[in-house]
């Protein structure tokens, strides 16, 4: 039975898909704890948070992105230093995109709760995250891949 299990999960670890969730999922409760503490604790507006959180959790973002979900090993520094450049790049972009679909949704579709803002938020940035991301990581491993083929 414990054997079953293990294939099982390792089935679904080398699903990519699965893997974006299961860290979206871990990203997620640190972006909301963040979020949580300056909004209810420091008392910071609700996008300015947004801004907080969502700079926390991608710093921790970049290497789980890299190396759990795209399985991206490359040790070359350019290629390092230009997947984080584009992942900096994407950070910026989401932090200003997930601020103002916080701001609209607040204050002008005016969803107060928290909880079901910061989710539908991340429904809409995790889609397009996942886009780009499969851009910056999986594109330059596909061209690794292609260098020895």
């Amino acid at each position: 039975m414990k054997n079953f299990i293990k294939r099982i999960l390792n089935y679904f670890l080398n699903i990519q898909l699965v893997r974006y969730l299961i860290n979206g999922g871990f990203l997620f409760i640190i972006d909301f704890i963040i979020f949580y503490f300056f909004y209810k604790i420091i008392g910071i507006p609700v996008h300015f948070c947004q801004t907080i959180s969502r700079g926390g959790s991608a710093s921790v973002g970049f290497f789980t992105h890299k190396y759990f979900v795209f399985k991206n090993r490359d040790s070359s520094l350019l290629k390092f230093s230009l997947q984080g450049i584009l992942f900096i790049a994407l950070l910026f972009f989401n932090v200003f995109f997930s601020s103002f679909v916080v701001y609209i949704l607040y204050y002008i579709i005016r969803i107060k709760n928290i909880v079901i803002l910061k989710v539908l938020t991340e429904i809409i940035v995790v889609i397009e995250s996942y886009i780009f991301l499969n851009l910056i990581f999986w594109k330059f491993k596909k061209e690794k891949k292609n260098e020895f083929n």
